[in-house]
């Protein structure tokens, strides 16, 4: 795969092709003969991982899966609709928890925040999976 673009989730990762600008892509696409390219699965398989299963993205709703469904879908999670629902699940604990963690990332300096910045490891539980 060749992104044409440097902003895509596995930027980090060498088992696709990462254009630096549209001349970059086009030489690419014209040289495929030329490119000596070999596919590291192992940084597949921690993509998916990463991606699919240590994803945290039941940090601010109850159930993210869920919620997307009950929404409409992927896309509307960009929508006022994802706001509403947000504020559906609101209270006072939840936005303390929230804030707190917000506080424990910025002050981690990490990349990402996760799981442990609300002081949780990662489990099935803190995946929702076992509920």
């Amino acid at each position: 795969m060749i992104n044409a673009s440097q902003n895509n989730p596995h930027i980090a990762y060498d088992f696709n092709l990462h254009a630096k600008d549209a001349e970059d892509y086009r030489r690419m696409l014209l040289g495929l003969d030329n490119i000596d390219f070999t596919i590291d699965r192992q940084q597949v398989y921690e993509y998916c991982f990463m991606h699919n299963i240590y994803n945290t993205e039941n940090l601010f709703f109850y159930n993210y899966d869920e919620m997307l469904k009950e929404i409409g879908g992927y896309s509307e999670q960009f929508t006022p609709v994802a706001y509403e629902k947000w504020l559906d699940e609101w209270n006072q604990k939840k936005h303390s928890s929230i804030i707190s963690a917000l506080s424990s990332f910025i002050q981690s300096g990490d990349f990402r925040m996760d799981y442990s910045h609300f002081g949780r490891e990662f489990s099935m539980d803190s995946r929702g999976i076992n509920k």
